[in-house]
């Protein structure tokens, strides 16, 4: 599995790119809200693709763990 070093921290490619693209769709949906007009909602714009991150990825983790219960039950 490739990983970045910092030091004695090992931190995997994956969850890193995951971070920096959440990071970067909320700096955009808060400049777009910005650009709009809608300035008085730029914070909540970044906050929305945080959740919908969130929530994406507890949604996709118990969907795994139910398809594979059986494994986790023994």
């Amino acid at each position: 599995m490739l990983s970045i070093s910092l030091g004695p921290i090992a931190l995997p490619v994956a969850p890193v790119l995951l971070l920096c693209a959440v990071w970067a769709a909320s700096w955009l949906a808060s400049r777009i809200a910005v650009w709009t007009g809608e300035g008085h909602r730029a914070a909540s714009a970044g906050n929305v693709v945080f959740l919908a991150a969130a929530w994406g990825l507890l949604a996709a983790r118990l969907a795994y763990l139910a398809l594979n219960a059986d494994a986790y039950i023994a």
